[in-house]
């Protein structure tokens, strides 16, 4: 069986049901077992490939981003430099790279990479990911593929502050990333993981950092993510 997980950040996103207590920190769960890229264990690290969607892509068998599509819509929409979405896609990889033991590194060909990211082609709330299991009976199932897509429906921005009607691109990415590699909605507030967007802190939280520590082990080395130079500008 493969499984499939739906996300979303949102000025006002639906509150999962976490209980009384909310934990600074929460792992991917599907259907019993945790989610994570590389060996299924726990504090191993990983080595997971990205790009950028160069095309309209179908993935029927997503839950969520079933329809992606290049992100230069979004930006040319709202007035959002390439360069400067580029560079904070690479400090949103950064963030967990720099604390975890997960690398992140441009593939070769979007075709062959582990998170893809971009626009999504049916424009339904602000930002989601998708995540896509192996088979497995263990305790913890290795991810197969995630996707992380932005509507071009809404406003987009780079840093905070400015517009109120707009979220910072950085801040989202970061977040849907944080689901990509398997952790899951944190706190409603207090974290980068946490259901609801906010612009008190743009790093990443002890919560955030302790999770992705629990899944991929502290740091070894803290070589930052870069987009490949094909990266498509159109």
């Amino acid at each position: 069986m493969r499984f499939f997980l739906l996300f979303c950040v949102t000025l006002f996103c639906a509150q999962p049901s976490l209980g009384r207590d909310y934990p600074e920190f929460r792992l991917l769960k599907m259907d019993g077992a945790h989610v994570k890229w590389g060996a299924a264990e726990y504090g191993a690290g990983a080595e997971v490939s990205y790009a950028l969607v160069d095309a309209a892509r179908d993935f029927p068998d997503a839950r969520n981003c079933r329809s992606v599509g290049p992100v230069d819509p979004i930006l040319a929409a709202s007035g959002v430099d390439r360069n400067a979405f580029d560079a904070a896609l690479v400090q949103a990889f950064g963030a967990w790279q720099s604390v975890s033991g997960i690398k992140f590194r441009p593939a070769d060909d979007p075709q062959s990479a582990d998170i893809l990211i971009g626009s999504d082609l049916t424009a339904q709330g602000w930002a989601h990911a998708d995540v896509k299991t192996e088979t497995s009976d263990d305790g913890i199932v290795r991810i197969e593929r995630s996707l992380v897509c932005l509507s071009p429906a809404k406003l987009w921005k780079i840093g905070f502050g400015a517009n109120p009607d707009a979220q910072d691109i950085r801040y989202t990415l970061t977040h849907e990333i944080g689901h990509a590699i398997g952790l899951n909605h944190a706190s409603p507030q207090g974290q980068v993981m946490s259901f609801t967007y906010g612009e008190r802190f743009i790093e990443l939280q002890a919560g955030d950092i302790e999770g992705a520590h629990r899944l991929y082990g502290p740091a070894k080395d803290t070589m930052i993510a870069t987009i490949p130079d094909a990266a498509p500008v159109n």
